[in-house]
């Protein structure tokens, strides 16, 4: 038994250096350049978008004046930044935040401008699933199984337009084309980041299984973590002075759907004052928990992502001898949270946690 663990986590370790990107524990929504790179899939995009954005047009939105009088615009065009800011637009305001999405994940994407004699509309054209697709403001927002990209801007223009034969151009390098870029600083708003214990101070997990699953929560989609389940294992003879040993599977990803989410499989390793999970799947990596100060008043832990980067830490002060009550401050990668739990019974198990993010109970039996 002892040689298949080691064999196990050898295979860990050497998938876990190849340190592929990790999956988020920490997003902030109003940051446009954080919210391109965590929609890692179009499908993940096609998501944001439907829930985020609206359809307006320019003319209701913009306006010019022309010897005092005030005209409407017929046509403005934004930034793929300035449309993430206003979660408003027509056509090519949509495309553009699609384009910027698409390309900061490394995928080609190009848009086009489509016009009859009467209106004229723009998409954005990449390639996807060993073959072409295409995005708009328009019905699935996500159109794929095209042969190439002329075959995907044709199935379009005979849709929209109901015509065999258009006109249409490559709207690049949009950057040049456009009309205006807006930045906004806006104060952090985190999408929500809870999590297997097991994933975040792993000194602390207690053995026995754990099962995170906020399916039916209404901000699922904005979730970094879908779903998770766990077990801990307490090792009784302490092989190489482990405590314990534990599996993981987590599902993860911003805007994606359950089925649609990245897959991540861990293999947690605890000792008495360190932690080390390695993990491999979608996601390749590994974290290192440690537990820096254990003394009868003041315990205090940290948690690296690739040995190098600081993702969340955590303290508490026991002010009394029974260890009845405690104060906690921690903070999870830039979001910080504090408050005092206590212990609601003389014979323990359940706990009281009063928190800055809010009231719950909990088990530590």
């Amino acid at each position: 038994m002892r040689k298949i663990w080691l064999g196990l986590i050898c295979f860990l370790i050497f998938e876990s250096f190849s340190f592929a990107r990790s999956p988020y524990h920490s997003l902030d929504e109003n940051s446009y350049s954080e919210v391109i790179r965590a929609l890692e899939k179009p499908t993940w995009l096609k998501n944001y978008v439907l829930k985020n954005f609206q359809y307006v047009s320019d003319w209701d939105q913009y306006t010019y004046i022309v010897d005092g009088e005030v005209y409407p615009a017929w046509d403005w065009w934004v930034s793929g930044r300035t449309m993430f800011f206003r979660k408003k637009g027509d056509c090519e305001d949509w495309a553009a935040f699609m384009r910027d999405t698409l390309r900061a994940q490394g995928i080609s994407a190009e848009m086009y401008g489509i016009f009859s004699d009467e209106s004229g509309h723009a998409i954005v054209v990449f390639p996807y699933k060993n073959g072409w697709a295409y995005m708009d403001n328009n019905g699935e927002i996500l159109h794929e199984g095209y042969k190439s990209k002329e075959e995907a801007i044709t199935a379009f223009y005979r849709e929209f337009f109901g015509k065999e034969t258009i006109y249409y151009e490559k709207f690049e390098p949009w950057e040049e084309l456009i009309n205006e870029d807006y930045y906004e600083v806006r104060a952090p708003k985190y999408a929500p980041s809870d999590r297997l214990n097991l994933h975040a101070h792993l000194t602390e997990a207690k053995p026995g299984l754990e099962v995170f699953f906020p399916l039916f929560s209404p901000d699922y989609l904005a979730r970094l973590h879908k779903e998770g389940v766990g077990y801990l294992f307490e090792l009784k003879s302490h092989p190489f002075a482990l405590k314990g040993i534990g599996v993981s599977y987590s599902a993860h990803g911003y805007y994606a759907s359950l089925l649609d989410a990245k897959r991540m499989y861990s293999l947690h390793l605890q000792w008495e004052r360190i932690g080390v999970s390695l993990y491999s799947g979608d996601y390749q990596g590994i974290d290192l928990d440690l537990k820096i100060f254990d003394l009868p008043y003041l315990k205090a832990y940290t948690c690296f992502r690739n040995l190098d980067e600081v993702i969340d830490w955590k303290a508490e002060f026991l002010p009394f001898e029974n260890k009845k009550a405690k104060l906690i401050y921690e903070k999870n990668d830039r979001e910080s949270n504090y408050g005092a739990h206590f212990e609601l019974f003389e014979d323990g198990g359940l706990n009281l946690g009063i928190e800055k993010n809010g009231i719950k109970i909990y088990s530590e039996s």
